[in-house]
């Protein structure tokens, strides 16, 4: 009967213990701020390294919303909290500013559109114009999610080719990833992405550049939102990602924004 009841006194203090353990492990996870940014599906891969170094410097936690620049904007006026957004063109910047959701915003980088073709160019994609011809599949983002549909559609508007083109449309995605995704397992044969969303799959991809009279060149913002319970870290961060951030973004293929 003893030994029971040190064992079980044993079990109580142990408990005890491991009790007091998860509340100061929730007590130190609660104390660590964090942020909550909506970014452009596209800008995934270099946002998640900035993210990373910013976290490193100033223990603030990064959790991110990757979708459609359009499909974020939404999500923003649905919802009316959050802290940073980064979509992949500056005129979602400017309607969520005169929606008064942004506090402050720094331009980054280039985003430049190419046409992305399937390695070794089966259907002998070189201009734009070569999306109207006979049966070449095309795969463009919708405009109303993405920053690259919409702008892809202004491009062959810009050049007199949208109709010839939606011909041979065998699908529009929600993001540029998608787009991406078509082109590597051909099942497109041509897309108008941005540049940097195929950095890295030469082995997979060709790019054809889009002649500079032709093509629409954007920058990408980032601004804080005006309904952050945390606007000073908020804008910690899109002051990093403007500054500290412009490097790792050239990694990826992207252009750097000189103010």
């Amino acid at each position: 009967m003893e030994k029971t009841q040190k064992i079980f006194s044993i079990f109580v203090i142990l408990a005890v213990v491991l009790a007091g353990g998860v509340v100061l492990w929730n007590q130190s996870s609660q104390d660590q701020q964090s942020l909550y940014v909506y970014c452009g599906a596209g800008l995934r891969e270099p946002m998640e390294e900035v993210a990373q170094k910013f976290e490193e410097k100033h223990d603030i936690k990064v959790n991110f919303n990757f979708a459609g620049s359009n499909t974020l904007l939404s999500q923003i006026e649905l919802n009316q909290e959050g802290d940073v957004y980064m979509p992949g063109a500056k005129y979602y910047i400017e309607q969520a500013d005169k929606k008064g959701f942004i506090e402050k915003s720094e331009l980054v980088i280039y985003h430049t559109p190419v046409i992305t073709v399937p390695e070794g160019n089966p259907e002998d994609i070189t201009s734009l114009e070569d999306l109207t011809n006979d049966g070449v599949k095309v795969v463009l983002g919708d405009p109303g999610a993405c920053a690259i549909g919409r702008l892809s559609n202004k491009i062959l508007e810009k050049n007199g080719i949208f109709n010839g083109t939606d011909e041979n449309v065998v699908s529009r995605t929600a993001t540029v990833n998608e787009l991406v995704v078509y082109i590597t397992q051909k099942q497109g044969e041509a897309a108008i992405t941005w540049k940097a969303d195929v950095h890295g799959l030469e082995e997979e991809t060709d790019v054809v550049m889009i002649q500079e009279d032709k093509n629409l060149i954007k920058t990408c913002p980032i601004g804080s939102l005006t309904f952050s319970e945390n606007k000073e870290a908020a804008n910690k961060f899109v002051e990093f990602v403007s500054t500290n951030g412009k490097d790792i973004f050239e990694d990826y293929g992207f252009i750097e924004y000189a103010k």
